[in-house]
């Protein structure tokens, strides 16, 4: 994965959107739309721009990852090796390095004992790949993962104790990532 670091690089030097566009005539869409998608296409002359405004090269503009993950959420049998496997609500990271592939499976349930609203666990071993990765890609991972809560708690299929609504502020317990629990809150 490439994703670029301008919001970090503009958070460092205390920029605004505003600054950087009329120091270096970007246009603001265009500012922050590189701020908010890291990963979008950018021109190699935006670029260009950008590192000589910010006096960087370009290895400094981008942060790597050897992997590409890519995320979809799923409610199914999460365990197809085990015949006691329940149906269950998950997300399941594809991760690809080089000619290797693979997927890690985080399934969701409520959570009433660990002080949080719904948990997850990685019943895969993603957290090799986790600690690898730089701390930007580690934010993408989460914010996944609250994602597929947000799908989770929304997801009319799914029984669940309590009944939530628009507007709710819920808690996450992400558990097993990272050899730490996370919590993380989102609304509804």
């Amino acid at each position: 994965m490439l994703a670029n670091r301008l919001k970090v690089l503009l958070a460092e030097r205390q920029l605004t959107n505003k600054q950087v566009s009329d120091d270096t005539k970007i246009s603001r869409n265009t500012i922050s739309n590189i701020i908010n998608n890291p990963d979008a296409n950018i021109a190699t002359n935006t670029i260009d721009r950008l590192c000589n405004y910010l006096e960087i090269d370009p290895s400094n503009f981008f942060e790597y990852s050897p992997y590409l993950i890519t995320f979809e959420y799923k409610v199914g049998i999460y365990d197809e090796y085990d015949s006691d496997s329940e149906i269950a609500p998950f997300a399941l990271l594809h991760v690809v390095s080089g000619d290797t592939e693979d997927s890690f499976r985080f399934i969701y349930e409520p959570d009433d004992y660990l002080n949080s609203n719904i948990a997850t666990r990685d019943y895969d071993g993603f957290d090799e790949i986790y600690s690898c990765l730089p701390l930007s890609f580690k934010s993408d991972i989460m914010d996944i993962l609250v994602g597929g809560a947000k799908k989770f708690v929304i997801d009319k299929s799914i029984k669940l104790d309590h009944e939530y609504k628009s507007g709710d502020t819920l808690k996450l317990l992400i558990r097993d990532i990272g050899k730490s629990y996370h919590y993380k809150y989102f609304t509804i």
